[in-house]
């Protein structure tokens, strides 16, 4: 399995094994000499690619990006065990997320999520407080409710504009806030109440052959699992219905398409 861009094998940090900042790198699916994973065939880096264990199946590898977005995000915030972890959105990065911080010791972990299907996987997921967004409007005060204590990261794993905003706002003094939702459209924030918060704004995007490697070996031993985000399998005829269903979701996570 590779990492999910063709890199050029040439320039100065493909020469130092460093692929995932390759100067000339196409991301598969978004170039037109890169088909995705929906094509009949698709091309690869030969450099980038890694021997999938006997011991796991085709599924699992299909789960071992998302994993690696988390593991790269909690890499970035320099999580500890005495960190208590507030995580806005249970997506699939969110949820991959809520496992790395339990792997890692985590203590409080939180999860806050408007939808309700979404938000009961996160226990199963890593997380041991669940914050239904339709409910709270300040999930860092719940978070504190019952903790005790106030986040010391807060994950904004939604991407949506005015999300980096209210991450801010909800935060405590030296919070570490750590963006993984893409957001597609401008966005606006108050940089001066990040600097009379004394906040650090991190984001976190991408991660390396070697973390690939890593969690397929956390994977093979069981210590690390993909197989909860999948909520849908599909045919590939299925497919054009799905992606209308997934316009408005409701129980959707990680969709699967066998071919």
């Amino acid at each position: 399995m590779p990492l999910a861009k063709l890199v050029c094998g040439e320039c100065t940090n493909c020469i130092r094994n460093d692929y995932t900042n390759c100067e000339n790198s196409e991301v598969i699916g978004f170039s037109p000499n890169a088909d995705g994973g929906f094509a009949e065939y698709a091309r690869i880096s030969a450099a980038t690619a890694l021997h999938l264990p006997d011991g796991l199946e085709y599924l699992d590898a299909a789960i071992v990006e998302p994993l690696a977005v988390g593991y790269n995000a909690v890499r970035i915030a320099e999580l500890k065990m005495n960190d208590s972890v507030l995580i806005v959105g249970a997506g699939p990065i969110g949820l991959c997320i809520a496992q790395w911080c339990k792997h890692f010791g985590v203590t409080d972990v939180a999860v806050s999520e408007l939808n309700t299907a979404r938000l009961s996987l996160a226990i199963e997921t890593g997380a041991n407080i669940l914050i239904d967004g339709n409910k709270v409007d300040d999930p860092a005060a719940e978070f504190k409710r019952i903790t005790g204590r106030n986040p010391s990261v807060i994950v904004e794993a939604v991407g949506v504009p005015g999300m980096i905003q209210r991450c801010i706002e909800i935060a405590a003094m030296h919070t570490r806030i750590v963006v993984v939702g893409v957001c597609f459209g401008y966005d606006q924030f108050q940089p001066m109440l990040c600097f009379e918060k004394r906040l650090k704004l991190i984001f976190a995007a991408g991660y390396s052959v070697d973390d690939f490697a890593e969690i397929l070996k956390l994977m093979d031993q069981g210590r690390i699992s993909g197989k909860p985000l999948v909520s849908h399998r599909i045919r590939l005829e299925e497919l054009p219905d799905m992606f209308e269903r997934m316009r408005r979701p409701t129980d959707q996570i990680k969709v699967i398409v066998e071919p």
